[in-house]
C-alpha cells in the first residue's frame, strides 16, 4: 500500500536533507521508516494541522460573483438556475429588478417572489443576510423581498420578516402582519385558479427543477376543451407546455414519460405539445 500524503512529503524531505549533507539517498524502504520515526516523534495536534491544510483552504474560497447587470444576465440567471445554482446571484438579480422598473406589476411581483422563495427554502442559513442587504430595496422590491420570506415557510424567514418589520413604515408593517397571519401554501398543493397560478408553478421549477410542477402544468391541459371558467388557464397550460418544453429539455422528458402514463384528452393534447416542441426544435437545427 502507498504511503499517506504526508508520509510522502515528509519522505521527500527526508531525502533532499540527504542530498545536502552530501549523503548516498536511502532505500525506499529506510526513508519510510524514517518517516514513520518522524511521524511517530510529531506533536499529534501538528499532524492534524498538516492534514488539514488542504481542507482548510477550500473553506477560504470564495463564492464566484455573478453579475447582473442587464435583462440578458437577469434571464440566465432565472432560467438555468434549476440547472447550475448561484444563490450569489440574489442581491445582484433583486437589485437590477428594482431598478429596471420590472417589478411595477402586480403578478410580475408574485412570480419573481415564488421564485425566491425556492431558493430561500435551498438556503435558509443566508436569510438573515440577505434580508439585511436587500432591506434598502424601493417599495416594490420590498414587498417582493417580504412574500418571498413568507412563502419560503422557514423559521428563519419568519424570524427575517420580523426583523424587517421593526424598520418598515406604517403601510408595510400592516402588511407583513396580513401575510403573517396566515400559512404559506406550497406549490405542490397549491389550486390552480388563475392563469397566473401555472407562471408560479414555472417559476418553481425553474428555481428548484421539481418535475411535479411540471405534471401539475400537464393536469390543466383537458381545462382548455372547456366552454369557460377554467379554459383560459388549459389554453395557457398547453402554451406554456410548448414553450418550455423547447427550451428546457427536462420539461420535454417529463412530457414524454406522462404521455405514456396519462389517458384520454390529457393525452391527446399532451402529443401535440410534444410535437409543437419538436417541430421547434427542428427548424432551429435546421437554421443552424
Amino acid at each position: 500500500m502507498d504511503t499517506l500524503p504526508t508520509t510522502r512529503v515528509l519522505d521527500r524531505a527526508r531525502r533532499m536533507d540527504w542530498r545536502s549533507q552530501g549523503q548516498g539517498i536511502p532505500s525506499r524502504s529506510a526513508s519510510r521508516g524514517l518517516c514513520r520515526a518522524t511521524i511517530g516523534g510529531m506533536n499529534s495536534a501538528v499532524l492534524i494541522a498538516l492534514l488539514l491544510l488542504p481542507l482548510a483552504a477550500a473553506a477560504q474560497e470564495t463564492p464566484k460573483a455573478v453579475a447582473i447587470e442587464t435583462e440578458a444576465q437577469l434571464d440566465e440567471w432565472l432560467y438555468r438556475y434549476y440547472l447550475h445554482p448561484q444563490p450569489e446571484g440574489v442581491v445582484p438579480a433583486m437589485g437590477y429588478l428594482d431598478r429596471s422598473g420590472n417589478l411595477r406589476k402586480d403578478g410580475y411581483r408574485r412570480v419573481v417572489a415564488a421564485f425566491l422563495s425556492e431558493v430561500f427554502r435551498q438556503n435558509r442559513d443566508r436569510l438573515e443576510g440577505w434580508a439585511k442587504d436587500l432591506a434598502g430595496l424601493g417599495k416594490q422590491g420590498r414587498s417582493v423581498l417580504f412574500e418571498a420570506l413568507w412563502r419560503s415557510g422557514s423559521k428563519p424567514g419568519i424570524l427575517a420578516l420580523r426583523a424587517l418589520r421593526e424598520t418598515a413604515d406604517a403601510e408595510e408593517k400592516a402588511a407583513i402582519d396580513r401575510i403573517l397571519g396566515s400559512i404559506p401554501v406550497p406549490p405542490r398543493l397549491m389550486p390552480v385558479l388563475i392563469p397566473e397560478h401555472l407562471d408560479i408553478l414555472w417559476a418553481t421549477f425553474l428555481a428548484s427543477g421539481d418535475e411535479a410542477m411540471v405534471r401539475r402544468v400537464i393536469d390543466c391541459l383537458p381545462w382548455s376543451d372547456e366552454k369557460e371558467g377554467r379554459q383560459l388557464i388549459g389554453g395557457a397550460a398547453r402554451w406554456s407546455l410548448a414553450s418550455n418544453a423547447e427550451k428546457h429539455e427536462k420539461v420535454m422528458v417529463v412530457c414524454r414519460a406522462e404521455v405514456e402514463k396519462r389517458e384520454g384528452r390529457t393525452r391527446e393534447i399532451l402529443r401535440e405539445v410534444i410535437a409543437k416542441a419538436e417541430e421547434r426544435l427542428a427548424a432551429k437545427d435546421a437554421k443552424r
